[in-house]
C-alpha cells in the first residue's frame, strides 16, 4: 500500500510541475541592425524619471551636504524632423563638466555658424508633469526655486539620430549651469548610439576629453564610456536591444585663483565610475528605459598664498537616474 501511495503522488507531481519552456533566441541578420532614433512627428512619449543626486563637500573643517531626490513625468513631443543639414551657432569648443557643487562655466572663445550633415535632426518639446522632488540641505528639507521652475518650463531639444544634442532652445544654458539644486537639463534623454550596425555581443566606446580655463584654473576632464549589447528580445512583436553601460571619469583642476581678495594655489584630482543600461525599441526607434549611476570622489588642497596655510578639499558626488517609458501617444 505504501509503495502504491508513493507511485500515485509521483504521478500527480509529474502532471502538476510545469515544464519550463526554453526561450527562443532572437535571430539577428548577419549584417546587423541599425540602432538609431526614428520617432514620428506628432508622437508624444511619456517617461517616468526617478532621480537622486547626493553632494557632500568638506572644506575648512566642516562638511556640507545636499540631497535632491524624487520623481518627474517628462512629456516629450516630436514637433519636426529637419533633414539633411542643420545650421546652428557653435559657441563653445569644449563641453561643460559638473565639478562638485555646480557646473563650471566654460569660457566662450568664438561664435561660428556651423553646418553639419545628418540623416535627420529631431525637434523635441519637453514639458514636465507630476513633479515631486525634495531638496535636503544638511539633512533638512529646504525650499528650492529650481524645483518650482520645473513645473512651468517648456523648451526644445534638437537631437540627431545618434542621440547627440545639437542645440537647445528655450533655456539659458549659462543660467542653468549656475543652478545649485536641479536643472531641466538633468532630465534630457541623450543616449550615445553607435553609427554602425549592431550584432550579437557588439560593443563600442565614447571618449570625451575637455580642456579649458576658468577663473585662472586649468581644468582637464576625461570621460570613457563603454557600451555592450547584452541581448535582444521581442516585446509585443517589436525587437528590443539591451545594452550595458560602464566607464570611468577623471578630473584635474590646477592653478591660482582669487577668492575674497585672497590668492590661492589649487590642486584637485577626481576619479569616478559610471554604470547603467539602455533598453531600446529597435523597430520603432525610441528609448524604453535609460538608467545611469555615476559616482565621483574629488580630493585636493588649496594653499593660501598670503599665509601658506594648507586646507584639504574633499567632495563626493553620486547621481542615479532612471527613466522608464510609460506610454506613447499618437
Amino acid at each position: 500500500m505504501k509503495i502504491k501511495t508513493l507511485f500515485i503522488i509521483g504521478l500527480i507531481l509529474t502532471f502538476v510541475i510545469p515544464v519550463q519552456a526554453k526561450k527562443k533566441k532572437v535571430k539577428i541578420p548577419k549584417e546587423g541592425i541599425e540602432l538609431s532614433l526614428r520617432p514620428s512627428v506628432g508622437k508624444t512619449f511619456k517617461f517616468k524619471i526617478k532621480i537622486q543626486m547626493l553632494r557632500e563637500y568638506t572644506h575648512k573643517g566642516s562638511t556640507q551636504s545636499k540631497l535632491v531626490q524624487g520623481n518627474v513625468h517628462a512629456i516629450i513631443k516630436v514637433l519636426d524632423i529637419i533633414p539633411d543639414t542643420f545650421e546652428y551657432d557653435e559657441e563653445i569648443e569644449t563641453e561643460e563638466e559638473d565639478t562638485a557643487t555646480k557646473m563650471e562655466e566654460v569660457s566662450i572663445e568664438e561664435k561660428d555658424s556651423v553646418k553639419e550633415s545628418f540623416d535627420s535632426v529631431y525637434v523635441m518639446e519637453y514639458t514636465f508633469d507630476k513633479v515631486a522632488i525634495t531638496v535636503f540641505t544638511n539633512q533638512q528639507i529646504s525650499e528650492s526655486d529650481d524645483v518650482e521652475e520645473l513645473k512651468d518650463i517648456e523648451f526644445k531639444v534638437f537631437i540627431n539620430k545618434d542621440g547627440r544634442i545639437v542645440e537647445i532652445e528655450g533655456l539659458d544654458l549659462e543660467e542653468e549651469q549656475e543652478k545649485s539644486d536641479i536643472s531641466p537639463m538633468n532630465f534630457v534623454l541623450s543616449p550615445h548610439l553607435p553609427d554602425t550596425n549592431l550584432t550579437e555581443n557588439f560593443s563600442w566606446s565614447s571618449v570625451t576629453e575637455t580642456t579649458y580655463t576658468d577663473q585662472g584654473l586649468d581644468i582637464n576632464t576625461k570621460t570613457n564610456q563603454e557600451y555592450k549589447v547584452v541581448g535582444f528580445k521581442r516585446d509585443d512583436g517589436n525587437l528590443i536591444a539591451e545594452i550595458k553601460i560602464s566607464g570611468n571619469f577623471e578630473f584635474v583642476q590646477k592653478g591660482q585663483t582669487e577668492q575674497d581678495d585672497i590668492m590661492y594655489d589649487v590642486d584637485i584630482h577626481a576619479e569616478g565610475e559610471i554604470r547603467g543600461k539602455i533598453v531600446f525599441d529597435v523597430d520603432n526607434g525610441f528609448l524604453v528605459e535609460y538608467k545611469t549611476d555615476k559616482s565621483r570622489n574629488i580630493k585636493g588642497e588649496e594653499i593660501n598664498l598670503s599665509t601658506n596655510e594648507k586646507r584639504p578639499i574633499s567632495y563626493f558626488n553620486q547621481e542615479t537616474f532612471n527613466a522608464k517609458l510609460l506610454e506613447v501617444v499618437e
